[in-house]
């Protein structure tokens, strides 16, 4: 998702080889619209996948592994902020 939200900045700079954005323009052969959406999509599934995922873990993975999963919630959080 932060590749949609730095596209235009790294457009305006030349620096899109490495943004997905360009990336599935230039492969799907689609819009600066539609990748943007086919991003939204594909980040709305990853994230339904980890949150039912979360649900389902086990406490006997004991408290580092349940702290280190948590966080990577947070620090999809903080990428949108």
């Amino acid at each position: 998702m932060q590749d949609v939200y730095s596209y235009d900045m790294e457009q305006s700079r030349g620096l899109t080889g490495n943004n997905i954005v360009t990336v599935l323009m230039e492969e799907k052969r689609i819009s600066l619209q539609e990748a943007s959406d086919y991003v939204g999509i594909h980040c709305n599934h990853l994230l339904d996948t980890y949150l039912r995922a979360r649900k389902q873990l086990s406490q006997s993975l004991g408290p580092e592994a349940t702290l280190f999963i948590y966080s990577i919630g947070q620090w999809m959080i903080g990428n949108l902020v």
